[in-house]
């Protein structure tokens, strides 16, 4: 090697970073192929599939890839969801009697999906491809409103919170990214002020099981940093371990990452999601709604339809034919 050159990976980085995740949760829970962890791997593999499939592609056949899939995931979701409405039903007897002829009720039509555990993996698939064609749109792309419109029609229908806060949390960054510096600043101080009298006065009285679940989640985490040793703080206590050391799987996913693959897992997730925003800070757009949601949601199935859409952002933005921004879009002045 000549004096001045440097190493370079033969494969892009955000391409290597998944496959050391992979690999890292590979070694780190022993190669014990329990769900967890082959969920995760195969959403690692999933990324990295994509990318090199759409390494070439151009933007005109990226957009048909995305309607494509995004249509057939319809179709699946559609039926998941007619399902589901039509059979109200709960893990258990017990917890449908409590359910019925309360404000919870709702709940029983969360359950019984054909295709996952509830519907907040509905949820997660549905707002990955919004969040994809949002991105679409701020680069530069066709806008696909329909279809759009029609995956936000079924994260209405999952009664999902958290997904219903991604949305909204979508829809409020689409619009600032509109406005001026200065009414963006108002905006967000009027809305984290009103979010705090919320918090204070309306949130206390309408506290469920599954919000107090989640913060009964958070708390926990504690708990099991007081149990572990110096390697599972740094490696982890292992995919799907988090049980055996609380009263509940960890359905918040920065806790499940943190707990589940430690110190060193979690830096090289945030790693390869912070150098793809630093490429390209557009792609917030994508990363948004699934990082809210993300909040009421199993290290599960799912991920790989949040890894394979991130993919084709990623394509998007490499794409030869493509508009490359590396900023969200600005209000421009008359």
């Amino acid at each position: 090697m000549a004096r001045g050159d440097s190493f370079r990976s033969p494969l892009p980085s955000d391409i290597t970073f998944p496959l050391l995740l992979a690999a890292y949760a590979i070694v780190a829970n022993e190669a014990k192929f329990g769900p967890e962890l082959t969920n995760f791997s195969l959403a690692m593999v999933g990324y990295v599939t994509a990318r090199m499939l759409a390494a070439d592609a151009s933007s005109a056949q990226l957009n048909a890839a995305f309607k494509i899939g995004g249509w057939i995931c319809v179709a699946a979701l559609a039926l998941d969801t007619v399902y589901r409405l039509q059979h109200p039903q709960a893990p258990n007897e017990a917890m449908y009697s409590e359910l019925i002829g309360t404000n919870l009720e709702f709940y029983l039509y969360k359950f019984g999906s054909l295709m996952f555990a509830d519907s907040n993996t509905v949820a997660l698939v549905a707002l990955c491809f919004i969040g994809l064609g949002t991105y679409i749109r701020a680069i530069g792309g066709p806008r696909n409103t329909i279809l759009l419109m029609a995956f936000a029609a079924i994260v209405l229908l999952t009664f999902s919170r958290s997904a219903y806060v991604a949305l909204a949390a979508l829809a409020v960054v689409a619009l600032l990214s509109q406005f001026t510096r200065v009414a963006r600043a108002v905006f967000v101080c009027l809305a984290g002020a009103a979010s705090c009298i919320t918090l204070m006065t309306v949130a206390p009285s309408s506290l469920d099981g599954s919000l107090l679940t989640k913060i009964g989640i958070l708390n926990n985490a504690w708990e099991i940093a007081g149990q572990v040793g110096l390697y599972e703080w740094l490696f982890g206590i292992g995919l799907g371990q988090t049980e055996s050391y609380t009263y509940t799987p960890a359905h918040v996913l920065p806790v499940t990452y943190v707990s589940e693959m430690g110190v060193v897992g979690s830096l090289l997730v945030l790693m390869w999601l912070a150098q793809l925003v630093a490429r390209n800070r557009a792609i917030l757009l994508f990363l948004l709604p699934a990082m809210v949601a993300s909040m009421s949601y199993f290290l599960y199935a799912g991920t790989a339809f949040f890894t394979v859409p991130l993919a084709l952002a990623v394509a998007f933005s490499r794409s030869s034919n493509g508009t490359c921004v590396t900023a969200l879009p600005q209000h421009r002045q008359s």
